[in-house]
Formats: C-alpha cells, structure tokens, sequence
C-alpha cells in the first residue's frame, strides 16, 4: 500500500502539468472514474480526487463516480486503481456506474449541466439573455432550472457556504476476537458515523453489551474503563450472521476523544472484542 501511494505521487507529479484540463461544462453521461467532470478518464481526475482527500479541493458531482475501484468505500485506493487502470495494468477496468447510481447522480449532474448553460457566453455577442424556450431544448430548459433553483437557495448561497462533500472514510480496522465470536470491520467516516460491516456476534452474555469508544493505551490496562457507549444494547436472542450497520457519533465526540472501539460488557465490564482504528 506505502509503495503504490508512492508511485501514485510520483506519477501525478510528473504529469501533472502536461494532462490536468479545466473543468468543462457537467457530460450528458456519467463515467466511473470522471472526478473533474470533463467527460474524460484522465491523470487529472486522480490529481483532482487527491487534491479533494488532502487540499480541501472540490468533491466530484456524486459519491458513485468517486468509487472508482466499486467496493463502497472512497479512500486513496481509488485514485491509485484509476492510474493503474491507465497506466500499469491491462487486467484492470473501471465498471461503468449502476442504474441506481446514474439515479443518485442525476440532480447534481443536471444542476452541473445548468451552471454551465448560464453562464455560457452569448454565441451572438448582443449580450441578451439567450436562454430561452426557443433557443434550448427541453432538456437544457430542465437543467437551467434545477441550477435556478439551488442558485436561489440561501443556504447555499450563503458566504462561506460548500457543497455537501462526499463522506471519507478516516480509519479502520478489524475486531480481534475475545469471546462470543465478535468479528468484523469498524470503519470511522468523515461525516461523523462509525460504520461496522459483516458483523459476527452469538447475541450471548449480559443483556448490557454495547459498541464502545476509547483512548487504547498499551501501558494503561484500565484506560478502556474511561470510554463511552455509542450504541443501544447488542445482546439479542438470535446471533449476528455478518450484519451492517452504522452509528452516528454524538456532535461533541471528535477524533481525538477514541482511537479504539470494543464490543464492551458494561456491568461485568468485560471486552468480547476490540480493535484499534488506523489511517487506511
């Protein structure tokens, strides 16, 4: 993974100034892979991907077309598939995107789409307003409103105001099983959620067993005693058979209050399972 994110800086070093392209009006159709939009698979939408992770940059127009390597997660290993798939691999291809996420897609490719009719020039050079019913087809008239109408929404107008941005992933790990046979991954979003997937719990043990969140310390023993509980109770009658899940982090706890999450006994205090959360 160190080496693969190394060539990746390399080669966006490299070529970065002889492919980056401006972005250019949203495409009728959407490409797996297209970050800046242009319609094009190209260096410049991983450099673009990159400078979203690490700059603050501009997320692309929907999570679906960041998901480049299609495993429902957006992290840097979706910049480095797409310059293997240019540049190293010929194993390796990019799906086009599903139905479902061409829908997910669609309003804020239509609002791209209007932005860009609004503010093209006047191909008559008179400076008049040229979007009109006589001059677009149905489809333009479609895209000019939806941008009309985000235009004219004053939160989003708002001075300092951002699009929504696409949700990343932070940290993860797998559960190290202590008992019950508790298994999975934890993952640690961007947008405030801790994300657990293929969930294996035999649902046994005190009714009072939660997912919580602490600072881990190798030299403190009891430090796990000063976490917190994020979840409602998991013991049940029936087992977890490799479930999904998402809790949402209360707005005061951040980063820095865990670097750890168990499957944690309260009354026995007891850890049927723990991991610690690191940078993927």
């Amino acid at each position: 993974m160190r080496f693969s994110c190394i060539c990746a800086c390399f080669l966006l070093t490299w070529f970065t100034q002889a492919s980056l392209q401006s972005q250019q009006a949203a495409p009728a159709v959407l490409l797996r892979g297209d970050a800046n939009g242009n319609g094009r698979l190209e260096i410049g939408d991983a450099q673009y991907l990159l400078d979203y992770f690490f700059s603050e940059g501009r997320p692309a127009i929907c999570p679906p077309v960041t998901d480049i390597n299609h495993n429902g997660r957006i992290n840097i290993t979706d910049a480095i598939f797409l310059l293997q798939a240019l540049f190293v691999s010929n194993v390796l291809s990019i799906d086009p995107l599903e139905a479902g996420e061409l829908a997910q897609c669609a309003e804020p490719l239509s609002i791209r789409r209007g932005a860009a009719r609004f503010f093209q020039p006047d191909p008559l050079g008179n400076g008049m307003p040229f979007w009109t019913a006589e001059r677009m087809s149905d489809l333009e008239l479609e895209d000019l409103t939806a941008y009309l109408e985000f235009a004219a929404n004053p939160a989003l107008r708002s001075c300092g105001s951002r699009p929504e941005e696409v949700p990343r992933l932070l940290r993860g790990g797998r559960f190290q099983v202590v008992m019950h046979g508790v298994r999975g991954r934890v993952e640690h979003w961007s947008d405030g959620t801790i994300r657990i997937r293929e969930f294996f719990y035999d649902g046994l043990g005190p009714r009072d067993v939660v997912v919580w969140l602490y600072n881990h310390d190798r030299n403190n023993f009891h430090a796990i005693l000063d976490g917190f509980a994020v979840s409602e109770h998991l013991a049940r009658s029936r087992p977890y058979l490799g479930e999904n899940f998402e809790l949402t982090l209360p707005g005061d706890v951040h980063s820095g209050r865990f670097n750890a999450v168990a499957i944690w006994c309260t009354s026995v205090q007891s850890t049927y399972a723990r991991v610690i959360l690191r940078a993927d």
